[in-house]
């Protein structure tokens, strides 16, 4: 019976020791979990402030398009409708690029060679002039401005 007593105090001992090794890692979990707890707070005050400052930039930017697309619907009753139209479509085809600037001689939309005939109809202004490759609008920015 002694003998057996022993045995379940060591048995005890060693339970005990178990114990205490498994209380020491659910206090260093525990630890860990309130430091991850804190920086998700503060990575999350973070998110929250660069969100509000996303939203008002959106915000920013409907106002401007609302101001621009009044703009838009002031100036559009001077503008001939088939040539609205054209435009309208090219928009819709080109990913918003309807009209691009000839640079160095090249479609700014495809960056293809403008041919010096085109550009020299371009400079004459008579009609609107597209690209051969991409079907843009192309028009050669003023040297005096």
């Amino acid at each position: 019976m002694l003998h057996q007593i022993e045995d379940a105090k060591a048995d005890k001992s060693i339970i005990e020791d178990k114990i205490l090794v498994l209380l020491d890692q659910g206090d260093k979990i525990k630890n860990d979990a309130e430091a991850e707890n804190a920086l998700l707070k503060e990575q999350e005050k973070l998110f929250l402030a660069g969100k509000e400052m996303v939203e008002e930039r959106i915000e920013e930017i409907d106002d401007r398009l609302a101001q621009l697309d009044a703009q838009r619907k002031q100036v559009i009753v001077e503008v001939d409708p088939a040539l609205l139209s054209h435009y309208d479509r090219i928009l819709a085809n080109r990913d918003g690029l309807a009209i691009v600037k000839v640079k160095i001689n090249s479609c700014g939309g495809c960056n293809m060679l403008v041919p010096p005939q085109v550009l020299n109809l371009i400079k004459m202004y008579e009609r609107i002039i597209t690209c051969e490759i991409c079907n843009r609008i192309l028009y050669i920015e003023d040297e005096a401005s």
